[in-house]
């Protein structure tokens, strides 16, 4: 599993959290419930052509901006769990609670407002 600490971003305006070029597909899609004080904490992963698997990890809050996004990709598929569990580790640590990644029917759009859905591993 790699990323880096370039690639921990902090927005408060709309941004792209996982850009899908030609070829790539949402291969998954999980959040946790809404957090009254933090938000919905969400995974996103894709499957690009090569078969490389990247993931984003953000924080999406009540008022709906995106307060982090950090990224990175998977050496290989079983990685999944220990990415989740990382998270689910550092959810206990910020907010005190057992909050779970969960599949989602995340529903993401194009720019040109081609909707798009996740196909869960």
């Amino acid at each position: 599993m790699n990323h880096s600490s370039d690639q921990v971003h902090t927005h408060t305006a709309m941004v792209t959290i996982l850009e899908l070029e030609d070829g790539d597909e949402l291969a998954g899609s999980w959040s946790t419930p809404e957090h009254d004080r933090f938000g919905t904490f969400r995974l996103l992963l894709k499957r690009t052509p090569d078969n490389r698997l990247l993931w984003a990890h953000y924080i999406q809050a009540p008022d709906g901006t995106t307060g982090m996004v950090i990224r990175g990709e998977l050496r290989h598929p079983d990685e999944l769990k220990q990415l989740q569990d990382t998270i689910h580790r550092t959810i206990r640590k910020v907010t005190g609670e057992e909050l779970r990644l969960e599949d989602s029917d995340y529903l993401a759009s194009s720019a040109d407002g081609i909707s798009l859905r996740p196909v869960q591993e």
